[in-house]
């Protein structure tokens, strides 16, 4: 009998200690699970993300249509050269303004509209303003449309590169000084100023003087400036004899044309508007444009990617640029994946999340399977306990004297994987199951969870030191 009682103990032993370890087994399943399903999650937000950037149209992207939002951020970070710049955007406004340009913050691509007063550039040749039908001193045509994505359009490869583009930080060249004396003596050969009809002046008045370069004093650095308008001519509201309107101003960086460089240029565009041009049986035609060029002085600073400056998520485009390898695996999970694949991929993600998640066979709550798993551990210790009490009593030598053909005997021969089991396991499965968890509960239901998890600590504890005995 007292042999019936020893294997009884012995066996009981083993038995609670396979329990522990199905729970251990349990728990790192579900925290791995945890793990990929987080990896999952995070990787359908970028998806998303970047889908929204795929689906913006490249105008709505350019560099040039977030130029204010770029000075803004030059004042914060380089204030000094914030400081030149805004000096040349001010004077060069003051100057194209008396002659009736009428530049205002709508002129600069404020909110939605089109930027046509362009002081910084880039390398990229969609920032290049030049054109086959500008004026004869400029060069080779250049594309301002990007050229379609190619065989992968439509994928998510395509939204990929298409981020890439918009999202990493670029060097930009910026105007820090012009001289505005040759651009008004340049202004003044093209235009014809109305003589002193109606009240109306021949020239600019004394009371608003020329400012002569932007490297000198030239007052307050003021960059919108409410402006009057002393000039009204025969062409509209320009104040021009010949009728031309402002179109546009471009910063052009320098180039290498056949064996010399071309040096940095502002490009500055006047039409004719609508009333002005020419009719013929097939309609109206175009007035060409009449382009001036004036060299101007630049500085380059690097600016985060425009994506920054165009309302989307800076903290996720700062994890997405700051980790190298994040749009590399995107690319190699989802590559070949249709843009619009990346809704249903998300609808999925969203599933998994709430879904029992499957472990050795059974459908494993989420929510609910982490109490109930402390729950029964601490009954499973209790009842170690007791065990190990009756073998002490008893003096039986449940450890160390029996022997038997179970393959996981070796569980409690070891002292050191005795201790593994039945002292870390309930810590360690409380650390798994809090960082794993994707809900949040009350507050009563943390407490009770981790009085499981340390009466379980303690029972076992409790319970190892009894084994040493034995």
């Amino acid at each position: 009998m007292k042999k019936d009682l020893f294997d009884t103990l012995a066996k009981r032993m083993l038995f609670f200690t396979k329990v522990i370890l199905t729970f251990l087994v349990i728990g790192a399943l579900l925290f791995i699970n945890f793990l990929d399903l987080q990896e999952s999650n995070r990787n359908k937000v970028y998806l998303n993300l970047i889908r929204n950037v795929y689906e913006k149209k490249e105008a709505d992207l350019r560099f040039q249509q977030f130029e204010l939002e770029r000075v803004a951020y030059l004042k914060k970070m380089a204030p000094h050269l914030w400081e030149r710049h805004v000096e040349a955007r001010t004077a060069l406004v003051n100057l194209m303004n008396r002659y009736g340009a009428r530049i205002d913050r709508a002129t600069k691509g404020e909110e939605m509209s089109e930027n046509r007063f362009v002081m910084m550039s880039t390398d990229e040749p969609m920032s290049n303003p030049e054109s086959t039908h500008s004026a004869t001193d400029f060069g080779a045509a250049v594309s301002v449309e990007r050229p379609p994505d190619g065989p992968n359009e439509g994928t998510v490869e395509a939204a990929i590169e298409k981020f890439r583009r918009y999202g990493y930080p670029a060097k930009a060249y910026l105007i820090t000084h012009i001289d505005t004396v040759l651009l008004k003596e340049k202004l003044d050969s093209i235009f014809s100023i109305r003589e002193k009809t109606n009240g109306y002046p021949t020239t600019i008045p004394a009371n608003q003087p020329l400012a002569r370069s932007t490297d000198g004093s030239s007052g307050a650095i003021v960059e919108d400036v409410k402006l009057e308008y002393p000039f009204t001519g025969t062409g509209g509201n320009n104040g021009f004899a010949n009728g031309l309107r402002f179109k546009s101003a471009h910063l052009v960086q320098n180039q290498l044309e056949s064996d010399h460089l071309r040096p940095n240029r502002l490009l500055i565009r006047w039409t004719a508007p609508q009333s002005e041009q020419n009719f013929t049986n097939q309609g109206p035609v175009d007035r060409p444009n009449v382009d001036q060029v004036v060299p101007v002085t630049t500085d380059s600073a690097t600016f985060p990617g425009t994506l920054q400056f165009a309302g989307y998520d800076a903290r996720l485009i700062g994890e997405i640029i700051d980790n190298g390898h994040t749009l590399s695996d995107l690319s190699n999970l989802y590559g070949f994946y249709d843009v619009s694949s990346i809704t249903s991929l998300s609808a999925e993600a969203l599933k998994q999340n709430n879904e029992p998640v499957s472990i050795l066979g059974f459908d494993v709550s989420r929510k609910w399977f982490p109490m109930a798993m402390f729950l029964v551990l601490a009954a499973v210790y209790a009842m170690l306990l007791e065990t190990m009490k009756q073998a002490s009593q008893l003096k039986h030598r449940i450890i160390t004297e029996y022997a038997s053909d179970d393959a996981l005997e070796f569980l409690i021969d070891k002292r050191w994987i005795r201790f593994f089991l039945w002292v870390l396991t309930p810590p360690l499965l409380l650390f798994l199951v809090l960082y794993s968890t994707l809900i949040h509960y009350d507050v009563f239901f943390y407490l009770l969870l981790g009085l499981a998890g340390l009466s379980g600590f303690i029972l076992g504890f409790l319970a190892f030191q009894k084994s040493l005995s034995l």
